[in-house]
């Protein structure tokens, strides 16, 4: 089941960086009215990566045997980023609000900005 994890986490971490990147592809979905938005973009997909990474490291952390302190810090890394990416997601869904450094600077100086 980690692994189905992490392979949607490297999935959506690739939607992550393509939407990003200021390309005009990436700036397609500025002027339609769909699925993808500023907060779905900025927010709700990279923390749904970080959740993703996180689940999947605590998947990893269930397969030893021992609970050694390397397993106890590797569960506790994996359950800190699945708790940061569950807040940032419950943000990105349902927040008007949200910090205005997780945009990039094109999307800021973008004309298409409400």
């Amino acid at each position: 089941m980690f692994i189905l994890a992490f392979l949607l986490g490297v999935v959506a971490l690739a939607g992550t960086l393509w939407l990003r990147r200021d390309t005009p592809s990436s700036r397609s979905w500025e002027t339609q009215q769909g699925l993808i938005d500023e907060r779905f973009a900025f927010v709700f997909l990279p923390s749904f990566t970080v959740l993703l990474f996180g689940l999947g490291i605590i998947g990893i952390s269930g397969l030893f045997e021992d609970f050694t302190i390397p397993v106890i810090i590797l569960f506790a890394v994996g359950v800190i980023l699945t708790g940061i990416g569950t807040l940032g997601s419950i943000i990105g869904l349902f927040s008007k609000r949200y910090p205005l450094w997780l945009l990039p600077q094109w999307r800021l100086n973008s004309p298409h900005r409400k």
